[in-house]
């Protein structure tokens, strides 16, 4: 289990890195942030929420009622460190400590790797309370699993569309969730102030697949071949792990046609909605009744 102990100092934080082994813990990487009062876990959180510094609200957030994680932006800071904890050997209590920097502690096995470890991620915080020399101490921890993080990855879907199609593919994002798959749209990640491009890319970073609804709308602008792009370069890197998927698809205008970077890909005309879900099903690399 990595573990990021995060100790607020006014505007900045200091962090504490370790590896910890407990037979009754999952394999895990768990954000911990100390409070130094004992608050019940209402005031914890809130606390958390108004004196999180500016940095730290650059990986981890609060909007629409839900913790957001950014594994990826955090990794771009402390990369090194983390690398440290997953690679090399037992490193002393004893070395000395740069102002803000993260430390590795304990070398003990994990299933974590770098790769694992990354995506836009929706945590549950959890309170916690500790006697520690004396001193009731309380923690707002959030905590994800190496299930959590190899199940998301596997089980998120791409859709990619235009605008004016949102709607229909929508149909399709409910019913794909209904059969247990998570689906990435970006009305529903993107979070106000988010830049485009960086969540798009994140976007397919989680995904074990990419879907192209084309239509008569779908034109080949500049943003819809920069996730033609994205794609191609996720089926390159994971191989049989990520799917493309095309399917051209009617309406009042005619049939779509399909742009020519994904003519390299395998295509679907579907005559039906159902057929549509059937071919979808049917390319992905994760089947339904693999779904925990």
């Amino acid at each position: 289990m990595l573990i990021f102990i995060g100790t607020i100092m006014d505007t900045h934080t200091v962090w504490e890195a370790l590896r910890y082994d407990d037979t009754y813990l999952d394999d895990a990487i768990s954000f911990n942030f100390p409070i130094p009062f004992q608050l019940n876990e209402r005031e914890a959180l809130n606390y958390l929420k108004s004196h999180l510094p500016e940095d730290e609200r650059q990986w981890i957030s609060y909007a629409n009622n839900k913790w957001i994680i950014d594994i990826d932006f955090f990794k771009t800071k402390y990369n090194d460190t983390i690398n440290a904890l997953l690679n090399q050997p037992e490193k002393s209590r004893n070395e000395p400590r740069g102002e803000n920097t993260i430390y590795s502690d304990l070398y003990l096995d994990t299933k974590l790797t770098l790769d694992i470890i990354s995506g836009v991620h929706f945590v549950e915080p959890e309170v916690t309370e500790r006697n520690q020399r004396g001193e009731t101490q309380t923690t707002v921890k959030f905590i994800l699993t190496y299930e959590k993080l190899t199940e998301m990855r596997s089980k998120k879907i791409f859709l990619s569309h235009k605008s004016a199609n949102k709607t229909i593919v929508k149909e399709f994002s409910e019913t794909l969730k209904i059969i247990g798959y998570d689906t990435w749209l970006d009305d529903d990640v993107l979070n106000a102030g988010e830049k485009l491009h960086r969540g798009i890319l994140n976007g397919f970073k989680n995904s074990c697949a990419a879907i192209f609804f084309i239509t008569p709308d779908f034109v080949d602008e500049k943003y819809l071949a920069t996730e033609i792009d994205y794609a191609i370069t996720e089926a390159n890197e994971k191989g049989d792990k990520f799917k493309i998927i095309t399917l051209l698809l009617k309406n009042d205008k005619g049939i779509g046609k399909v742009p020519d970077l994904l003519k390299q890909f395998v295509y679907k005309s579907p005559k039906s909605d159902l057929e549509a879900i059937r071919e979808i099903v049917k390319a992905l690399p994760l089947k339904p009744e693999l779904i925990g």
